[in-house]
């Protein structure tokens, strides 16, 4: 027997069930990533190439750099949901595109009353028409809708969360693992899928075709890209995703992500252009007495060994930087090592 739908993890929370242990497997279906979205577009060759040029004795070209930048806007303006992807392959068309999203759109928040239990509706409806204004950033419960109370929006976005609609980033100060939610910090929220996200935030078409990649992909953007990627391939029940934090009176830092190792977290700075400064990546090496971080920008691959001047002394490192497109491989990347 199989069962499938958005509901069933809402159902699961609510109801409860008794499962025969050991002959139950979860399984936890995603928007496509964007080697899968390469791969139905045809584009077999090249999906396998770039994963294939982070392998120690191969490379990824410069023409196939600019080739995987380019479909990546394109990716940007589908996003990963199956019908949207396969509208795009038919017809080439961003309206017929969009279409699709907006039907999508209107689908989920007719379903909003699927989700209600324990929840008020108006408090569901507050917190899915708020989502945008916090896509790819931290929020507070207690600002998140106007007029609405922090227990109540927790609530709200809990079921929407396990509804899959929206995933919550979770802040540690751990420097090991395994990793444990900072309390009381502000977590981050990013949406199902960024073709979907950037379609509700009036992200135009001409936009994503014509803005420079490092204006289009600002850091907003660019986070919201990279965490659709990291969590693309958990296909059991995913693992939280986490992101690094040390707040004082004195300093603060954030890393924009933090990543299983081999043994030990690894921090992942994500930039929208091919450069920027990586000082809080710099301070969690340095705290945490590790030598790997992992940069994903714009430029082509590289891994290098960097040493810089930190508050906590001299830090030698390593830093793998990887082309945005393929935030995917990082977690396979480190499985590697």
């Amino acid at each position: 027997m199989i069962a499938a739908g958005s509901l069933l993890e809402v159902r699961l929370q609510e109801r409860g069930f008794s499962f025969p242990v050991g002959r139950v497997t979860f399984r936890t279906l995603r928007p496509l990533s964007f080697r899968e979205f390469l791969h139905a577009l045809g584009k077999d060759v090249l999906a396998e190439s770039l994963r294939a040029g982070i392998i120690p004795g191969s490379e990824i070209t410069p023409p196939l750099h600019e080739q995987a930048l380019t479909l990546m806007r394109d990716y940007l303006l589908t996003g990963g949901m199956p019908e949207a992807v396969a509208r795009w392959v038919e017809t080439g068309s961003p309206a017929a595109v969009r279409q699709v999203q907006t039907d999508l759109i209107q689908a989920f928040a007719e379903d909003i009353q699927k989700y209600r239990s324990g929840v008020d509706v108006s408090d569901l409806e507050a917190a899915f028409e708020n989502l945008p204004h916090h896509y790819g950033l931290r929020f507070r419960y207690e600002n998140f809708a106007p007029g609405f109370k922090s227990q109540r929006m927790k609530d709200a976005l809990g079921k929407l969360e396990a509804a899959m609609l929206i995933t919550r980033a979770w802040p540690t100060y751990s420097l090991d693992l395994p990793l444990a939610v900072r309390p009381k910090s502000a977590p981050k929220l990013l949406p199902l899928d960024v073709g979907l996200a950037l379609h509700t935030l009036g992200t135009g078409f001409q936009t994503l075709a014509t803005e420079p990649l490092e204006r289009l992909l600002d850091g907003r953007l660019a986070e919201i890209f990279a965490g659709q990627q990291l969590l693309a391939d958990q296909m059991a029940i995913a693992d939280p995703l986490f992101f690094w934090v040390s707040e004082s009176a004195r300093a603060n830092a954030e890393t924009d992500y933090l990543v299983p190792g081999p043994g030990f977290p690894v921090p992942v700075e994500v930039k929208s252009g091919a450069s920027g400064a990586l000082k809080s990546l710099h301070q969690f090496l340095a705290r945490a007495r590790r030598d790997l971080g992992i940069r994903l920008h714009a430029g082509p691959f590289a891994d290098e060994r960097h040493e810089v001047r930190t508050p906590e002394g001299p830090l030698r490192y390593r830093l793998v930087s990887l082309p945005l497109y393929l935030a995917e491989e990082v977690l396979p990347w480190l499985g590697r090592l």
